[in-house]
């Protein structure tokens, strides 16, 4: 699926170098997944990087389980994401902290809600996280695994 029919707003944010897609609120969650790779083609208009270092694609459902954007246990998500950052040598990132900080000060004012409940979209899986804004912070809560562990000594 492309992005140009389904585009209803964007957001560029120039000291991290991000640009949010706002996407159309009815896409169910097989043609969010079915998104192509929107980052490829933006990677070539800026290959160096000078402008962009990621590109999140994020969207609203409007009826959340018609839409089929609810975990396992069939409770709602309150918005969906995923991150192309091409620039920086992750061509998509399957759970990204940084991004749903970006993210939660938009949709907590969108939907008016103090608590967000955020899936973020990855081909054979994906994350979920628990999100509050708290002044000029974010808390975010999620299931995690260690991948690496290490100290530094100085």
């Amino acid at each position: 699926m492309k992005l140009d029919s389904k585009l209803r707003g964007a957001v560029y944010a120039p000291k991290p170098k991000i640009l949010v897609l706002v996407l159309d609120e009815t896409l169910t969650r097989n043609e969010f997944g079915a998104i192509d790779h929107c980052a490829d083609e933006i990677h070539k208009s800026d290959p160096n990087g000078d402008y962009l270092e990621a590109v999140i694609v994020t969207m609203n459902p409007k009826n959340s389980v018609s839409q089929g954007f609810v975990d396992k246990d069939g409770n709602p998500f309150d918005y969906a994401s995923r991150y192309f950052g091409p620039w920086v040598g992750v061509p998509e990132d399957p759970a990204t902290g940084s991004s749903h900080s970006y993210l939660a000060e938009l949709w907590k004012n969108y939907i008016n809600k103090e608590e967000l409940y955020a899936y973020q979209h990855y081909p054979g899986r994906g994350a979920q996280f628990r999100i509050r804004p708290v002044g000029d912070r974010v808390e975010i809560v999620g299931k995690a695994v260690t991948m690496v562990e290490g100290r530094a000594h100085f």
